[in-house]
């Protein structure tokens, strides 16, 4: 079986989970906050270097669950950190509940239906 496919998906699947990090700074930068688009761009490079480093397939014998669960809270950070820097742009009739940060939960499902599938174990132990 081909690992091109699986590869693509965390690859590329990863950075559009990443993306919205990233037009979120484009936004913030052109609107002249500039250390709110720095921390998004920083967080999408450090979303970018996570996928790269802890791919699956460099660390065959390892559950697939932990690199998930490590880019999950990755992104849960991402949303808490960009919470925490939008907390003055919000205006003042609007309300930005952290309770928001709860539909991110449907992201680690992964986590618990890998069980203790490894990368070598679903493609072989090259």
């Amino acid at each position: 079986m081909s690992e091109r496919g699986p590869r693509a998906g965390w690859t590329w699947g990863g950075l559009g989970a990443l993306l919205w990090i990233l037009v979120f700074g484009v936004v913030l930068a052109v609107r002249g906050h500039a250390w709110r688009a720095i921390l998004c761009f920083g967080l999408f490079g450090a979303g970018a270097v996570y996928l790269s480093a802890f791919a699956p397939w460099k660390y065959r014998d390892t559950p697939l669950w932990k690199p998930y669960l490590g880019f999950v809270l990755l992104l849960c950070a991402s949303g808490a950190a960009l919470f925490v820097a939008l907390h003055g742009l919000i205006p003042s009739g609007e309300r930005l509940s952290p309770w928001l940060l709860f539909l991110l939960l449907p992201l680690s499902l992964p986590v618990f239906t890998f069980g203790r599938k490894t990368w070598g174990d679903l493609h072989g132990r090259s």
